[in-house]
């Protein structure tokens, strides 16, 4: 019998067309993967660029709000204004008179339990409110020298501060002060008199590594100390400071102003790219004693 080779019915595998069936319904699911972990990405950027604009809104507006609601309408505390920037006298700390003697012209005090300011330091640019017990009020005075920690007492100029009997010394003074004022104003400045120092600061933008940034400049600095950012340019509407009297109409003196009125626009995002989400915020600020 002879032996025969069974015939081929079949074939394994795919044909060239089922193929290129296959490789275009892959191509069009991973197109459409590719496509939504695109848009979730873009989505999430978004959502965080945004999330940073609010948080450096959140942060401007507290660092203004809390400088400009410790400024008196009433005490000229603000001495300069534009529509990006103003200059404001801020609380920088506070202490006791536990000393004074007098030196040819010039009065120096000593000071204790200082409070405030992260060093503790004054300077001649800082001016102080010091408590007058006989005309029941705070006087207004310059500083024109300060001394802080062993120069507040090195030299003779200030005495070692005594308290209650006059034989009993206290520990040295933490600082001393000499005071531009009238010599009726220094004579009544008694031992145990508070006293707080304010210091000029100024607060606005300035422009680092092409991006804008709200910072200030305290005691005449020539630098800006940076706070927060980035914000849109200033040409651009990024910053604008418009004042207001105490009867609501438009104040042009630091002298006059009751209330700040603050926009500010914010970027969020990686400063090296361009950045097309953007936040704003508007508040009014209103200062201390104002009349409204």
């Amino acid at each position: 019998m002879d032996a025969r080779t069974p015939a081929c019915t079949g074939s394994n595998g795919f044909t060239f067309v089922e193929l290129i069936v296959v490789m275009v319904i892959g191509s069009m699911i991973l197109g459409g993967a590719y496509s939504a972990i695109l848009s979730q990405s873009r989505l999430f950027r978004a959502q965080t660029e945004l999330a940073e604009a609010r948080t450096t809104l959140r942060g401007a507006t507290a660092v203004l709000s809390s400088s400009l609601m410790e400024a008196a309408a009433t005490d000229s505390d603000i001495s300069a204004i534009s529509d990006s920037s103003f200059t404001i006298r801020e609380y920088h700390m506070a202490g006791t008179v536990c000393s004074h003697v007098t030196v040819g012209a010039d009065k120096y005090f000593g000071l204790q339990e200082l409070k405030g300011g992260p060093d503790g330091s004054v300077t001649a640019a800082d001016s102080v409110v010091v408590y007058d017990a006989y005309q029941n009020d705070w006087d207004v005075a310059g500083l024109s020298g300060a001394w802080t920690g062993a120069d507040a007492w090195a030299g003779g100029n200030t005495p070692v501060c005594f308290w209650g009997d006059s034989t009993t010394a206290a520990p040295r003074p933490q600082a001393a002060v000499r005071l531009n004022a009238p010599a009726s104003l220094l004579a009544s400045i008694q031992v145990g008199a508070p006293l707080r120092v304010f210091r000029s600061t100024e607060y606005g933008v300035f422009q680092r590594n092409g991006d804008w940034w709200l910072g200030r400049r305290v005691s005449g600095a020539t630098t800006w100390e940076l706070l927060t950012g980035p914000l849109v340019a200033p040409a651009s509407g990024g910053i604008d400071l418009t004042y207001y009297k105490s009867d609501g109409t438009t104040a042009t003196l630091g002298s006059e102003v009751a209330a700040v009125e603050v926009f500010l626009w914010a970027l969020g995002g990686d400063v090296s790219v361009d950045r097309t989400v953007q936040d704003s915020v508007r508040v009014r600020i209103h200062l201390r004693n104002n009349a409204d």
